[in-house]
């Protein structure tokens, strides 16, 4: 660790859950992986993140941006959000700073949300979709053609040379698997015909 990357670290809430100090680096983007929900007056939602040691409890104007958007909290699992620190939240008539959301996933269109700041004041935040990148997938393997055994029929019937070379082209290595119980019948036709072909070669 660098002397710069202690300094930021210095900076860091000693807690269990993100903290808007956390985000002076810049905004972050967290999926969630369940929901616990308390009747407490405070702390009301404990949001569990996928790849994150610490917990996300979001404030009661976030808490109903995300109910606006996402409906039921059952549908929270898997879903994401990117979150930023807005350096104008108040606590006390003091600017301290407090988590906001910026972007959701799961959703249709940007939404303009109003939520409660105050007892007696609401603020208007633009909510973007949000981007997540699919996993990589692996594709399925090529089914076997129907005629499979045909094709390796054909191909022993030219010899062991040309059976082995099909044997190892694209199309026989979708058909392998097919033909595998009759590898015994195509080994001898493919013998027959090397042996056709030495009976043939001229003397």
């Amino acid at each position: 660790m660098n002397d710069h990357d202690g300094f930021a670290e210095s900076l860091m809430a000693k807690s269990d859950q993100i903290n808007a100090a956390d985000l002076m680096g810049g905004p972050i983007t967290i999926q969630i992986a369940g929901l616990k929900v308390k009747n407490s007056e405070v702390q009301k939602w404990t949001m569990r993140l996928e790849g994150n040691d610490k917990f996300f409890r979001p404030c009661l104007g976030m808490r109903r941006l995300i109910a606006q958007i996402w409906g039921e909290p059952q549908n929270y699992a898997g879903r994401s959000m990117t979150i930023y620190r807005d350096p104008d939240v108040k606590y006390s008539a003091k600017e301290v700073g407090g988590i906001r959301i910026s972007h959701m996933s799961n959703m249709d269109g940007q939404q303009k949300i109003s939520v409660p700041v105050s007892r007696t004041a609401q603020k208007e935040y633009l909510v973007r979709p949000l981007t997540v990148a699919a996993p990589p997938t692996t594709p399925p393997p090529s089914a076997a053609p129907d005629n499979a055994f045909n094709l390796a029929h054909d191909a022993a019937s030219k010899g062991t040379a040309a059976f082995t070379a099909w044997w190892n082209s694209d199309v026989g290595k979708t058909c392998r698997d097919k033909v595998k119980p009759d590898m015994d019948e195509l080994k001898a036709t493919a013998s027959a015909a090397d042996a056709a072909t030495t009976d043939e070669a001229p003397m």
